[in-house]
């Protein structure tokens, strides 16, 4: 078949006399990956990967088929026997159509006799692996939220392990749900101030580019562990979330900025590495809000550089 060639050099000049100058020696050109779509790309769809579709599953040790417990998916589950600890691991791959933001949601049969600490690692469109645990003796027969990620067609999977786990361990179904076009978002921007709400000196700027609105503020990179920056979006029904926040990137700032999310089980904390991804929406995970105000807040505590609120953004799950 044909073949085609892509070249990312740094070759500079060489034609029409045009030769580069000596500020190009000894430089270097990093390339980490490179992505090539055929024809049209699709969009994003929901998607439910089962322990029974065996072109999309991948079992490790020894797993047992069962329909003993009701509550499960398709046609049945499998479980770990409560035996090889450590050894045995049951690997999702989804079929997705498109990579986006995706709620992830685990299906599982539950009893007394389950593990409390159920192993999940997803691996996401970033390249890194994501782990959780689950308590698999509560919340059977129905689809329970575990995280928001980006996910590819190409790597995604998502896969139940038995690692350190103290109970029977089960392997039924995934549902994953994309953002999509995002429909139904509310953005709050730094700039409204009946929606936000800043304890200590916040600075506005618009100095370095990428923000939403018609700037951002930033900490001043002092008073660590007095500032904080809270968001207040109007949440027009109790469900679940994506939650995202913007600012703008620069080597200069914190590498390590706590944000906490106000859900209905308990304020939630993420870490932000405001050093990169600037200028985008940037997805903090999927949570279950509550009807009426909202609250993500940006703090300074502990924080290593400048620190920067810019907005916030919560789409519904569909």
């Amino acid at each position: 078949s044909p073949s085609a060639y892509m070249i990312l050099s740094l070759q500079l000049g060489g034609w029409d006399g045009n030769n580069a100058g000596p500020q190009v020696n000894n430089q270097t050109m990093e390339v980490d990956w490179v992505r090539v779509w055929t024809g049209t790309r699709s969009s994003s769809s929901t998607v439910v990967v089962d322990n029974a579709t065996t072109a999309e599953t991948e079992a490790v040790g020894t797993w047992t088929t069962s329909t003993a417990t009701g509550g499960y998916n398709g046609a049945n589950y499998v479980h770990d026997g409560n035996t090889g600890k450590g050894t045995k691991s049951f690997h999702f791959y989804p079929s997705l159509t498109a990579q986006d933001d995706y709620a992830i949601y685990g299906r599982w049969t539950s009893d007394t006799n389950r593990a409390t600490n159920a192993p999940i690692h997803i691996y996401s469109a970033d390249w890194f692996t994501n782990s959780y645990t689950v308590n698999q003796q509560v919340g059977g027969g129905q689809w329970r939220l575990i995280t928001g990620l980006p996910l590819s067609p190409a790597t995604a999977q998502l896969t139940v392990g038995n690692e350190n786990s103290n109970g029977y361990v089960i392997a039924d179904a995934f549902r994953l749900v994309p953002a999509g076009a995002k429909t139904g978002a509310i953005i709050v921007d730094d700039a409204e101030t009946t929606k936000v709400l800043a304890t200590g000196t916040w600075t506005a700027s618009s100095f370095t580019s990428g923000y939403y609105g018609t700037g951002y503020v930033h900490d001043g990179n002092t008073g660590k562990g007095t500032r904080s920056f809270k968001f207040m979006p109007q949440i027009p029904t109790a469900k679940d979330y994506f939650v995202y926040a913007r600012w703008t990137a620069d080597p200069g700032r914190a590498s390590n900025v706590p944000i906490d999310i106000v859900t209905t089980a308990g304020t939630q904390t993420v870490t932000a590495n405001q050093r990169m991804g600037g200028g985008q929406w940037n997805l903090l995970g999927v949570y279950p809000l509550a009807a009426g105000t909202g609250s993500i807040t940006i703090r300074n505590t502990g924080t290593n550089g400048h620190v920067i609120a810019d907005s916030i953004m919560v789409v519904p799950v569909p």
